[in-house]
């Protein structure tokens, strides 16, 4: 894990995000980019945490793995007991990286619905996306 390339990455993501996908929000730009660099160095940083920043993260579970929400001392936190199948932040190559945030970031909320309340509600959140709140409101 590098603090040394997370700026790099976090600005190569954020160019290919604005190339790829111009009409997206900046929130989900920002969540893309952001979270590729996490993936690619194992450092968060950024803008956020969005709803989509976390989703990211909780995919790191795979398949079979689990994100469970414990307290301690009144401080709700979340433990990530993985299956194994994917690599850890900090351990990705960058193009692996781009594809794996990439339909997590910008595919519409209602694909990720349940996963994303389940976020919104277990997680510290801010800097979403106003059409991801609408998705999680029902709206």
């Amino acid at each position: 894990m590098s603090l040394d390339n997370w700026d790099t990455d976090q600005k190569r993501a954020f160019e290919y995000a604005k190339e790829k996908h111009p009409d997206s929000s900046l929130h989900h730009k920002h969540a893309f980019a952001d979270s590729v660099a996490y993936l690619t160095t194992g450092w968060s940083g950024g803008i956020g945490p969005s709803v989509r920043h976390h989703l990211c993260s909780w995919a790191l579970a795979g398949d079979e793995g689990l994100n469970e929400t414990a307290n301690l001392n009144g401080i709700a936190v979340t433990i990530q007991y993985p299956d194994g199948r994917l690599p850890r932040a900090g351990h990705w190559e960058f193009e692996k990286a781009i594809k794996f945030c990439e339909p997590l970031c910008f595919e519409p909320a209602e694909k990720y619905l349940k996963t994303l309340l389940q976020i919104s509600e277990r997680e510290h959140c801010f800097d979403d996306d106003p059409a991801d709140l609408e998705a999680l409101r029902g709206k």
